[in-house]
C-alpha cells in the first residue's frame, strides 16, 4: 500500500500546495460560511483546523473573534513554529523524516 509519506519532500509540499488551495475554495464557496460572515452575528471564537488552511484565520479576523487552531496532524516543524511549542526529535519524528517509530539515541 502506498502512502502520501513515501512521497519525495517536494512532491508532497506540492500535494498539500494543492489541497489548500482546493480546501479554501471549497469552504469559502460553501453557502453556510457565506451566510456566516455577511451576517451581523457576534461570535466567542472561531476554531480551525491548522494543516495547510492558515489562510482560513481571515474568517476569524473577519467575523473579530479569537482563532483556535487544532490539528489532527502529527507535530511538525510548521505547527510547532506557529503554536510555540518546542521541536525535540530525539523522541518525537519529523513526518518527512523517513525514519521509523523505533528510534534510540546511538
Amino acid at each position: 500500500m502506498s502512502s502520501i509519506y513515501q512521497l519525495p519532500t517536494i512532491l508532497f509540499m506540492l500535494a498539500m500546495g494543492y489541497i489548500s488551495l482546493e480546501t479554501g475554495e471549497l469552504v469559502m464557496a460553501d453557502p453556510a460560511i457565506q451566510e456566516i460572515l455577511n451576517s451581523n452575528e457576534t461570535y466567542d471564537a472561531v476554531i480551525l483546523e491548522w494543516v495547510s488552511t492558515d489562510y482560513l484565520q481571515s474568517i476569524a479576523y473577519r467575523l473579530r473573534a479569537p482563532a483556535i487552531s487544532a490539528t489532527i496532524f502529527c507535530p511538525s516543524v510548521y505547527t510547532n513554529y506557529v503554536s510555540g511549542n518546542p521541536s525535540i526529535y530525539s523522541h518525537m519524528l519529523h513526518f518527512l523524516s523517513g525514519y521509523g517509530q523505533n528510534m534510540n539515541l546511538r
